[in-house]
């Protein structure tokens, strides 16, 4: 993604202002993608509510469950 595009998402993500899913939906990146992206750029983002674990943990289902 295009640094400016990035930063706008991340700063929304960080301020709460939309899920990790919508990130990486606005990024076009999956979200174990985004997370690898903001570990390389040191963006910590401790911060999860249930809809967002819900979400993670249908995504990695689904990630896993393709793969077998």
């Amino acid at each position: 993604p295009d640094k400016e595009k990035l930063f706008l998402v991340l700063g929304l993500l960080l301020s709460g202002r939309i899920s990790m899913g919508k990130a990486a939906e606005l990024l076009n990146l999956r979200i174990d993608d985004l997370w690898l992206l903001m570990q390389k750029l040191g963006v910590k983002y401790p911060i999860i509510d249930e809809e967002e674990a819900e979400e993670e943990v249908n995504a990695y289902r689904r990630i896993f469950e393709s793969s077998i």
